[in-house]
């Protein structure tokens, strides 16, 4: 169990850039303006910052709770390993260590959710530093003090130059966590993305010249599941599941499908257990293994 990065690819094409509109997945209150109409910027300049306090706020107590997750887990690891000795032994009941490996297994998602979550906050905090995304002319500048929501102006830059579109399909989920893989470099969506026209625009492509030239990028999406072999899973009674052991029998587990990776599926429903591969589409509920 843990995060894994999901890449789907997107298509779009080179444009004509001349002015955009600059702005943050969040919103808030600006707190700072370091700008005014008619300055010139360049690229990566620092615009405005956003009030972020909420978002530290929280990321520092979620790390409280993954230094206290981080003790929960050490002690059911310690937990997990005298059973396990034990149960070698014939000294424990196969439920009794499937329980134990079961609460070691809940703790590692624990923690592995309180990492993940924190960097998010993380994350979030650092969208409240509006930059410049190119080279260009500043206007219609939104005074400091001001409550802005997410994605509304904040200023507006002018420039000539080219820059990548891309279409969106109205199917796929988008988060303000996903990212756009452009060229070896990750974009945030919600900087350039355009909720109506399902239009994400990557500023400035300087490795094509013309107008109208294809492109490819991905969508990464970051997700948390468990990571089977894709042999592992199975259509039973017309839902996607698993076979997990149980003693000297097999269980079927319903599972959500959250994405693949080559060989391997994400799933969510399963955490932990170890699925059965070999066969695994001949097997039973209930049915005896061993």
């Amino acid at each position: 169990y843990g995060a894994y990065q999901i890449k789907t690819p997107i298509y779009g094409e080179v444009q004509n850039q001349a002015a955009t509109y600059v702005s943050s997945p969040i919103g808030g209150i600006l707190k700072s303006v370091y700008v005014k109409n008619g300055d010139f910027v360049k690229k990566g300049q620092v615009i405005a910052t956003l009030d972020t306090k909420v978002f530290q706020d929280k990321a520092m107590a979620i790390a409280q709770d993954i230094e206290a997750s981080k003790k929960k887990l050490k002690y059911y690891m310690s937990r997990y390993e005298r059973a396990k000795k034990l149960y070698k032994l014939g000294s424990m009941s196969y439920q009794e260590y499937s329980q134990i490996k079961t609460d070691l297994a809940l703790a590692k998602g624990e923690l592995n959710r309180n990492i993940y979550l924190k960097k998010s906050l993380e994350d979030e905090a650092s969208y409240g530093i509006i930059k410049a995304p190119f080279d260009g002319i500043v206007s219609n500048v939104i005074p400091s003090g001001s409550n802005v929501n997410p994605g509304s102006p904040i200023a507006f830059i002018s420039a000539k130059k080219l820059y990548g579109e891309f279409f969106i399909p109205f199917n796929m989920k988008i988060s303000h966590t996903d990212k756009i893989l452009f060229e070896n470099k990750l974009y945030p969506i919600n900087a350039f993305q355009d909720d109506k026209s399902r239009l994400a625009t990557i500023l400035p492509i300087s490795s094509y010249e013309n107008p109208g030239n294809g492109l490819k990028a991905f969508i990464v999406k970051t997700i948390q599941g468990q990571r089977i072999p894709s042999k592992a899973l199975v259509l039973y009674n017309n839902r996607p599941s698993v076979f997990i052991e149980q003693g000297d029998k097999v269980k079927n587990i319903p599972v959500k499908i959250l994405g693949n990776i080559g060989q391997y599926y994400v799933v969510s429903g399963v955490i932990g257990d170890s699925v059965v591969c070999k066969g695994a589409k001949l097997l039973k509920d209930g049915e005896k293994i061993k």
